[in-house]
């Protein structure tokens, strides 16, 4: 009787292309690491520092390169198409995860508005609605296009706040805040209104090109989580208390130390920075009665992550400061310095509440 075989469609492949295609697929998981790291960071369920971002990254890379390696290997041992993908895509992977990382990380300044936990700030195209009076600017021409650049993105960052203190204002309906929170809120909004359309229009001014913000979908996107005092709270020492304080810090010195063009808009925006961090301080107070004891110590957290993230600025270099664009250095250390104060101004609150 002839033995019983254990394929029925045809006879098993070969042992060298059943090898080949064992170290391909092995090689395809390891190689797409980098992405999965993206699309989990992207999605909102993986929340880490700038220090365990770096970590996670490398570990990603190196599994990677072990992926490429598998399919090499596979290569050698039989050369399909699956084996082939597997070895670019090894190459390929952190490439892409890291310019996709690069177009979906925008630069983070004063009230940022999130979608599961991303910023998001509108691109722009050509529109004078958003446009204050426009005048030519001074600066080298090789820097001309940089700057509008430069404060275009700040322009952004502005106008995404508009949509975040909607949001805000929402919340504050929704938990039953005092009516002079809500006010407050509509009234930094405009100013955030107000910043948009002058740095816009310098971007212009240095460049020429009278952009304002495209169509922003996100801006209507509906709350992502049901409101909450937990959450109110730490959005308010996050994003108002830290962020629009060191946003106000910054503009303050660079106020002093920019052409005279652009110094008047940054000691403007410093004032009302600086008035919408001590609106966040008032919600906070008022928020912090309504949390129990695990929900206050929380807010610790928030400041820890603060301190440890990156924070990177429109440019990574100071070149461009004396013409109101503050680098990466400038911006992460006043984010900081801020949050450090902010902590040891809720640990002061807290001595005196208890």
């Amino acid at each position: 009787m002839a033995e019983q075989q254990p394929w029925i469609d045809g006879p098993p492949p070969p042992p060298e292309l059943a090898k080949a295609r064992r170290r391909a697929w092995i090689g395809l998981g390891l190689a797409t690491t980098p992405m999965l790291l993206w699309g989990a960071c992207t999605a909102g369920l993986l929340r880490v520092n700038g220090d365990t971002t770096g970590i996670l990254m490398l570990v990603a890379l190196g599994l990677s390169a072990i992926g490429a390696g598998f399919g090499v290997a596979s290569l050698v041992a039989k050369r399909t198409p699956l084996g082939w993908l597997a070895a670019v895509a090894g190459v390929v992977s952190p490439f892409v995860a890291f310019f996709l990382a690069a177009l979906t990380v925008p630069f983070s300044r004063g009230r940022a508005h999130r979608r599961r936990g991303q910023e998001q700030v509108p691109s722009h195209e050509a529109n004078e609605t958003w446009l204050d009076p426009v005048a030519p600017l001074d600066a080298p021409a090789e820097l001309r296009d940089a700057l509008g650049e430069g404060w275009r993105a700040m322009a952004a960052t502005e106008t995404a706040s508009v949509a975040a203190f909607a949001s805000f204002s929402q919340q504050l309906l929704a938990l039953g805040a005092p009516s002079r929170f809500v006010e407050d809120a509509h009234l930094d909004a405009l100013d955030e209104v107000r910043h948009a359309r002058v740095c816009y229009a310098i971007a212009a001014g240095f460049d020429g090109r009278r952009h304002g913000p495209a169509p922003f979908a996100a801006a209507a996107w509906p709350s992502e989580h049901t409101p909450s005092f937990a959450r109110l709270a730490q959005d308010c020492l996050r994003d108002g208390c830290v962020f629009e304080g060191a946003s106000a810090r910054v503009a303050r010195e660079l106020a002093a130390e920019a052409t005279p063009e652009v110094a008047s808009a940054l000691a403007t925006i410093a004032e009302d920075e600086a008035r919408h961090a001590a609106h966040a301080w008032e919600v906070l107070e008022w928020v912090r009665a309504k949390l129990d004891v695990r929900e206050v110590a929380a807010l610790e957290g928030v400041l820890d992550e603060v301190e440890a993230g990156e924070h990177t600025g429109v440019v990574d270099h100071t070149r461009f400061e004396a013409f109101g664009v503050a680098g990466s250095t400038r911006w992460r250390e006043a984010v900081r310095a801020t949050a450090r104060e902010a902590r040891a101004r809720l640990r002061g609150e807290l001595a005196k509440a208890a």
